[in-house]
């Protein structure tokens, strides 16, 4: 079965992986500081961009910093989420 690739909107990643299949599921791992958080942020503001969907689970970071992250880096979410095209899920909190 042949599956679409999407491009990450990272050129590097996009050549050396020619894309990523869809459906798929991707997990970004790596030491503090290498990036991780952003890459995903713009990947999957790419993704939304294009018409995919994204849940966006965090273990480590409020969803209220991410939602400002992306904000910072000018990728605007608000209608993603309302649409349910994004869905963020914060199991970071102790509470």
């Amino acid at each position: 079965m042949l599956t679409e690739a999407i491009k990450s909107g990272i050129d590097i990643v996009d050549r050396l992986t020619e894309g990523i299949r869809v459906p798929s599921t991707c997990l970004v791992l790596g030491d503090p500081g290498t990036g991780k958080g952003i890459f995903c942020k713009q990947f999957i503001h790419t993704g939304l961009r294009s018409g995919q969907g994204a849940i966006y689970i965090s273990c480590d970071e409020r969803v209220d910093v991410i939602r400002r992250t992306f904000k910072e880096f000018g990728w605007h979410i608000d209608e993603y989420e309302q649409n349910g095209q994004l869905i963020m899920l914060d199991y970071s909190s102790s509470s």
